[in-house]
């Protein structure tokens, strides 16, 4: 698909705080996080990076259902795209993923819900407080380069998704810890700016 730059306009803040959280203190994790919880925000490629807030929602883990899997397919994240995403997949295909990027990157995993008529290029130019009544966000992992992901997210119902990674470009490595104010991150457009998304159905 071709590479979506959302409108300046409805720009969601990423704070440096919740990147952190996100992180949890790991270089890659299969248990949600404020990450994984993300809302598709729209965000200017010149904004600084923040991870969309919290939702109860993503109670959704990135792993829990690993068990109910009836298909496993190795994502490959580079700089900055998924490769080997299928086109269509089975209910309950359970995705890991391998970063052979220079960068740290996600797999946050979204479901449009039934009904949701907007496409997710669509979805990705609303404001963030409209988002959350059209998708459903079902799970993340994230790695730093060279690194699998721990976990998985399945793709537990039919429907669309999309695997979307807002991480900020220049992010080399996920930080440890909770910075100070003065703490020094990279300010980089989110990687979906640049082209990392993908869409797919689940049969």
């Amino acid at each position: 698909m071709r590479r979506i730059i959302p409108p300046l306009p409805a720009r969601i803040a990423l704070s440096a705080a919740i990147l952190v959280a996100a992180c949890g203190g790991a270089a890659s994790t299969s248990s949600p996080s404020p990450a994984a919880s993300a809302s598709i925000p729209a965000v200017s490629p010149s904004a600084e990076p923040s991870l969309p807030a919290a939702s109860p929602s993503a109670a959704e883990s990135a792993s829990p259902s690993a068990s109910a899997a009836t298909d496993a397919v190795e994502i490959v994240a580079e700089d900055y795209s998924y490769g080997n995403v299928p086109a269509s997949t089975p209910a309950g295909t359970a995705f890991t993923m391998r970063n052979a990027g220079a960068e740290a990157h996600e797999l946050v995993l979204v479901r449009r819900n039934a009904g949701v008529t907007e496409s997710f290029e669509e979805l990705l130019q609303l404001p963030e407080e409209e988002v959350f009544n059209l998708i459903t966000v079902t799970g993340q992992v994230m790695a730093n380069p060279g690194e699998t992901a721990q976990g998985e997210v399945v793709a537990d119902q039919p429907g669309d998704y999309m695997m979307i990674c807002f991480f900020p470009v220049g992010m080399t490595e996920i930080p440890e810890g909770t910075p100070g104010p003065d703490a020094s991150l990279p300010i980089g457009p989110p990687h979906f700016t640049q082209g990392m998304l993908a869409e797919f159905t689940v049969q």
